[in-house]
């Protein structure tokens, strides 16, 4: 079945789909577009993940919305009675999870963003000189302009010791199979191994993801993390002077993409948490309530089906487990849509296979891309949230005239005035 022409198709509904639709509908008037995501309610990603790590606070301060206003979080706060006490810590005001996903609900709500969304999986796109056709399983959609915001969850890393372990028993923290805080049993699935050992948990990865999860389940239980260097402190998951002009700048003014990789790399700091999280982890620590184990694992074994884990790290040593949590982040492959459309349609990319793209995002006339596989573009912070409001700055030119309508893009200027440096 093929549906009518719309004007603008968003693959992808999380932070970035959904940013990007609130940002064409309400601000620019443009109600004729379609988002479409496989699950079935907005955030669905952003919400697993964020509680399977036991997010508590995020890592961004206030400014850093699905509004385009930056004070609208606070504005939010005050007018919905949050209490003063937890809902922003310093610095920068960063917002609780609950808040942030709160005011998220309401955006979605208030602005009837759920009528633009399409439950399908666009399993491929096809490029025309006046129209995007995307393929899914319930028909295509043809739109004039389609914009990829696609997130990561393709991309987990899974270290290759760890393969050939049944999932039941350890599983990538964030896969949809991983344990609940505090459960044995995997969300979505019945996969788990009741035979495991549920005492004696080990999560491996020391960044700001798995040092959550751990205090969250040390409080029921003794916790073992394992990271291959000592806990490392940084306030944010990226160098801030990206955020505003002055690296920004010299990131775009720089024409060789070897060259912008490698500012990527340098300004991006996986694998640290932030300094709110380091003095509970010690105390954690202090407390015997995590055994921190420094060392890389080399390998894993489990001699039968409800035995423990074994871990052989790289000074020798082994760790017991029954079951282990990956808190390794992601790695660095494309959506399997942005392979298949820049192989297909000879869309120009890097020698890594990241797109290359214009100043307003476009791979093709007719094709815009955000997030990850726009860094080389929009910068080291390109999968965050400020990514997004990046994104837009670029993005909505495209689709706005010398009109009224044009005025709704002045709040995002402002969107990064508070940027820290």
């Amino acid at each position: 079945m093929i549906t009518s022409m719309h004007q603008v198709l968003i693959v992808g509904g999380g932070i970035h789909g959904t940013f990007l639709s609130h940002l064409l509908s309400h601000h620019l008037g443009i109600t004729d577009h379609v988002v479409v995501d496989r699950y079935a309610e907005p955030l669905h990603v952003w919400n697993r993940h964020t509680t399977a790590c036991g997010m508590s606070h995020l890592r961004s301060p206030s400014a850093h919305n699905l509004e385009v206003d930056y004070r609208a979080l606070r504005k939010y706060a005050a007018r919905e009675n949050w209490p003063a006490t937890g809902a922003f810590v310093p610095p920068y005001a960063r917002p609780s999870l609950a808040l942030f996903n709160d005011h998220c609900r309401a955006i979605i709500r208030e602005r009837g963003l759920e009528r633009f969304r399409r439950r399908a999986t666009v399993e491929a796109i096809r490029l025309h000189e006046d129209r995007v056709e995307a393929i899914t399983e319930a028909g295509v959609l043809l739109a004039r302009t389609a914009i990829l915001a696609l997130g990561r969850e393709h991309a987990l890393c899974v270290p290759e010791w760890a393969a050939g372990l049944p999932e039941g028993r350890i599983t990538h923290l964030f896969s949809p199979y991983c344990p609940q805080v505090d459960s044995m049993q995997p969300v979505g699935s019945a996969q788990s191994d009741t035979t495991a050992v549920a005492e004696d948990l080990v999560i491996v990865g020391g960044g700001v993801s798995g040092v959550q999860r751990a205090l969250v389940e040390s409080q029921g239980r003794i916790v073992t993390l394992v990271t291959e260097k000592p806990i490392q402190v940084r306030r944010f998951d990226s160098d801030p002077c990206y955020i505003g002009p002055k690296c920004y700048q010299r990131f775009l003014a720089e024409p060789d993409y070897v060259s912008r990789r490698k500012m990527i790399v340098e300004a991006r700091y996986p694998g640290t948490i932030p300094e709110d999280l380091a003095a509970p982890l010690q105390r954690a620590i202090e407390a015997g309530r995590v055994n921190l184990v420094i060392g890389r694992v080399e390998m894993a074994a489990m001699e039968n089906p409800g035995g423990y884990v074994e871990l052989l790290l790289s000074s020798g040593s082994t760790v017991s487990a029954g079951r282990v949590i990956l808190a390794t982040g992601f790695g660095r492959a494309l959506p399997p849509l942005v392979q298949q459309l820049g192989e297909a349609a000879c869309l120009p990319r890097h020698v890594d296979g990241f797109p290359i793209l214009d100043h307003n995002l476009r791979w093709h006339p007719r094709l815009v891309v955000t997030g990850i596989p726009a860094e080389l573009e929009l910068g080291p912070s390109a999968p965050n949230i400020v990514g997004a409001i990046n994104a837009a700055k670029r993005i909505v030119p495209l689709f706005t005239r010398p009109s009224p309508q044009a005025a709704a893009w002045g709040p995002l200027v402002r969107v990064l005035e508070p940027a820290v440096t």
